[in-house]
């Protein structure tokens, strides 16, 4: 309370209505994502405020189970049988577009004062390059691809782009974008909205941590492989509920994911 004396008034009174005024846009923008058609203008309220939103960074972290078991388990058969390295990156992938058919509200994108609905879910794959610099690759169509398919476009683009190798095209119609900000060994980040992108995601490190095991016989304490999902979204059109949903949601394909399954 001592600091606030130090707080003129009218800045206070400023943040008291901003975080009442997004409560109010929470609504409006769902309200907007339920019905807009694949071009709608948005205007107003939801337009000022939301640029006030978008400069704030609005961002989801939570950390998740991974499974590492399956993939050391098959990363050598897969290797020999298709020519391809398995790394996790197109695990995460595959959970990110079935979650983006689950939510269609994450792919969209915003051009002016209109709202367009994406068909395809063409996921970019941000890719640091030797010089330090960093380009955006684009897997088209996502979710029409299985394992293996995820698995040689992420290497594909991911090699091409370190070589140098990349055509216009490849880098073109991305409708969200994922970055691994744990290959560097970041636990977390919070990611930049690759406009007019609506929303990116950030994978951090995978780490052995204590953690709670639940059981029938009860609690204890166990070594977990735990992750963190960061999630930053453009909260002119994405409310909490949708980001928040979409990420958990990604969370949940990774912790349910098949140990038994093929590949």
């Amino acid at each position: 309370m001592f600091l606030l004396n130090f707080i003129p008034d009218s800045f206070l009174i400023w943040a008291i209505n901003a975080i009442l005024l997004m409560g109010l846009f929470g609504t409006l923008s769902s309200y907007f994502i339920r019905f807009i058609p694949p071009l709608y203008p948005y205007t107003g309220l939801v337009k000022t405020l939301g640029i006030v939103l978008l400069v704030l960074g609005v961002w989801f972290r939570g950390g998740y189970d991974v499974e590492m078991e399956w993939r050391d388990r098959v990363k050598v058969a897969f290797e020999k049988r298709e020519g391809e390295k398995l790394t996790f990156t197109p695990i995460f992938m595959e959970a990110v577009a079935k979650a983006i058919k689950d939510f269609p509200g994450m792919n969209i994108s915003v051009d002016g004062d209109y709202i367009i609905k994406k068909k395809n879910i063409n996921l970019g794959m941000a890719a640091a390059l030797p010089n330090g610099n960093l380009i955006v690759p684009v897997i088209k169509n996502a979710d029409q691809l299985n394992l293996v398919g995820m698995a040689k476009a992420v290497n594909d683009l991911g090699n091409r782009a370190k070589a140098g190798k990349l055509k216009p095209d490849d880098t073109q119609g991305g409708t969200y974008t994922v970055t691994n900000v744990g290959t560097f060994g970041s636990v977390f980040g919070t990611p930049i909205i690759n406009q007019p992108q609506v929303g990116i995601l950030a994978l951090g490190a995978i780490r052995k941590v204590p953690a709670v095991i639940e059981t029938p016989e009860g609690d204890f304490i166990g070594i977990r492989q735990k992750m963190f999902l960061s999630h930053s979204y453009d909260h002119r059109v994405v409310d909490g509920a949708l980001g928040g949903s979409f990420v958990k949601r990604v969370a949940d394909y990774l912790e349910a994911f098949d140990v038994n399954r093929g590949y």
